[in-house]
């Protein structure tokens, strides 16, 4: 099985992983609504299903020569862990908000070096907004900044222009999910339109033809 296959695999067949309601739009973050919300904080109590993902991830990493690894709070925080540890490389979190007492910062752990090839590791890409001001802060160390998800909305090529980083991986496709979800009777094909539209949508609110 290709990388790929194996995330779409695991997504479907872990509890509580997948929601979908057509009729009344998922809130996934504030102001922000979707049919269809993959929940990667639900494959945290899994250990062989954490593990396989972020042990993806990493490979992928690996044969960038990434140097340093930055996670997202919080759903990239297990993931750049593991990966980290994969690659003993350093590690560090970026937190959505600033911290203004004791040490402070965005980042729990140390700066990357100047020059570093950084992976910045998070679980969803859709939009890319919530990864941009990673990407403006890392920006002043690194050599390359490169950034890796589970799984992208496929967005890719139009985020990758817009925040001018190196690579984009993303290990799994929305649409390639859907269409696995489909044919194994997890979704109805009126799902997969709903779905569709939907990302056509995001496509042109984010300026993609």
């Amino acid at each position: 099985m290709s990388p790929s296959d194996v995330a779409i695999d695991l997504i479907l067949n872990t509890e509580d992983v997948i929601a979908y309601r057509a009729e009344r739009y998922i809130e996934v973050k504030p102001g922000r609504r979707s049919p269809i919300h993959i929940n990667f904080k639900n494959t945290l109590p899994h250990k062989p299903v954490r593990e396989t993902l972020a042990n993806l991830l990493s490979a992928q990493m690996e044969q960038d020569g990434i140097t340093y690894v930055c996670g997202l709070e919080s759903g990239g925080s297990y993931f750049a862990s593991r990966c980290s540890d994969n690659l003993a490389a350093p590690l560090s979190l970026y937190r959505k908000d600033e911290k203004r007492h004791a040490e402070g910062g965005r980042l729990v752990g140390s700066d990357p070096k100047h020059g570093s090839k950084i992976a910045i590791v998070d679980d969803t890409l859709v939009s890319g907004r919530t990864i941009e001001p990673v990407v403006d802060y890392l920006r002043q160390f690194a050599g390359e900044i490169h950034l890796y998800t589970i799984l992208s909305y496929g967005l890719d090529a139009l985020i990758k222009h817009r925040l001018r980083v190196t690579k984009i991986t993303s290990i799994a496709q929305i649409g390639c999910l859907v269409r696995a979800a489909v044919e194994n009777g997890k979704f109805g094909l009126q799902d997969a339109e709903e779905i569709e539209r939907f990302i056509e949508k995001q496509a042109k609110e984010s300026g993609v033809n």
